[in-house]
C-alpha cells in the first residue's frame, strides 16, 4: 500500500491457496484484516474439477465466493482504492491486453470481458486468446477477483509489484 494516495482509504486483496486476505484502512495501518474462506486451491478443489471448468462448476464457484464476499461489504471503507500484488491477478491483466508494467490498472469491465472468455471456454468454445489459462486455480482466482470487485463496488484494481514478497 506504499503507493496509496495520502488520506484515501485503501483495500489490499491477496488471493492465497486456501484463503483470501483483505486489508483495509487509511494509509499504511490496516484498520481491518479479513480472511475469506476462498482461495485459488480451495475453491478450485471444491468447485472447479475440470480444465476448463464446466458451466455448473462456474455457477457453484460464483455462489461460494459471493457468500464469502458479501458479509464483508460493510467492514470496508467507502471510496477505497483497491490494490493487489497478486501474481495471478497480474496475469489476468496480461490476458486482458494490458502492457506489462510495475504498476497496472485493471478495470472491472476488462475483468468482465476476460471472464466471459472463460465462461465461453466452459461452454466448450476453444480458448480464443493468447495466454488464456483455464486451469482450476487460475479460474478460481479470476472468480474471486470478479466477485470481489463486482459486489464490493470496485471499478478497478491497481496491481503493484510484488516487491514485498521474498523471491
Amino acid at each position: 500500500a506504499h503507493a496509496a494516495a495520502a488520506g484515501k482509504p485503501v483495500v489490499l486483496l491477496q488471493v492465497g491457496d486456501d484463503t483470501t486476505q483483505v486489508w483495509a484502512g487509511q494509509g499504511l495501518q490496516p484498520a481491518v484484516v479479513l480472511t475469506l474462506a476462498v482461495g485459488a486451491r480451495r475453491t478450485s478443489t471444491g468447485e472447479f474439477k475440470h480444465d476448463p471448468p464446466t458451466p455448473g462448476e462456474m455457477e457453484l464457484a460464483i455462489m461460494t465466493v459471493e457468500d464469502a464476499v458479501m458479509p464483508i461489504a460493510r467492514q470496508l471503507p467507502t471510496g477505497a482504492i483497491l490494490y493487489t500484488t497478486d501474481a495471478g491477478i497480474r496475469q489476468i491483466a496480461h490476458i486482458a491486453g494490458l502492457a506489462d508494467a510495475p504498476q497496472m490498472l485493471l478495470q472491472l469491465d476488462e475483468v468482465e470481458r476476460v471472464y466471459n472468455l472463460l465462461a465461453a471456454a466452459a461452454l466448450g468454445r476453444p480458448a480464443s486468446i493468447s495466454g488464456e489459462r483455464t486451469d482450476p486455480p487460475f479460474a478460481a482466482t479470476w472468480t474471486i477477483l470478479r466477485e470481489f470487485m463486482h459486489h464490493l463496488g470496485f471499478g478497478a484494481v491497481a496491481i503493484l509489484p510484488a516487491a514485498a514478497q521474498p523471491g
